[in-house]
């Protein structure tokens, strides 16, 4: 990472940061691989709702769990608990 000479607080990446960022963090444990498929539901689905039924469904291939609890924030004091099973998202 570079400093630009007329603003000290802009930097540019080369490819070799790039690189560097990408092998630390594949060093770390840090990366993930998501299916391309997965993306592109995720991508299409019109409403909260939809997003908890794919997650659902793709919940045992990425994350290899039958069972999911997923906590979304309403509001600074309370959050939305969804749990999966199977191929079902339940709100509680």
């Amino acid at each position: 990472m570079t400093s630009n000479n007329a603003n000290p607080h802009h930097y540019s990446l080369s490819d070799g940061d790039l690189k560097r960022s990408v092998d630390e963090a594949c060093a770390n444990d840090l990366s993930i691989e998501l299916p391309v498929r997965f993306i592109v539901e995720l991508s299409v689905a019109p409403d909260i709702d939809t997003i908890m039924q794919v997650i659902a469904r793709w919940s045992r291939v990425i994350f290899r769990a039958d069972r999911v609890t997923i906590a979304l924030p309403v509001d600074a004091t309370h959050l939305r608990l969804v749990a999966m099973e199977g191929n079902d998202a339940i709100p509680l």
